[in-house]
């Protein structure tokens, strides 16, 4: 799920501007934490937790990809 996360993050910082990148895929972090407190309401299920961490790994390599491309942005000398 992150190397996923990492190459939908690529795909969306070369097609989209990196500030509305940066914004969703923190925003979808953040959502994604909600899952597993919605986990911990619902008690001991299985497809809640896989899909809480699917979700979550999935965001933390989207996230840390739009990071990434942004410090280099940032590090750019031309």
């Amino acid at each position: 799920a992150t190397l996923i996360g990492t190459f939908v993050a690529g795909i969306c910082t070369s097609r989209f501007r990196l500030s509305y990148t940066l914004i969703l895929f923190s925003i979808l972090q953040a959502l994604s934490v909600l899952l597993y407190y919605h986990l911990g309401i619902v008690g001991k299920n299985y497809p809640w937790m896989v899909s809480a961490v699917i979700a979550e790994n999935f965001c933390v390599g989207a996230n840390t990809t739009a990071l990434v491309v942004f410090v280099m942005a940032q590090c750019d000398k031309r």
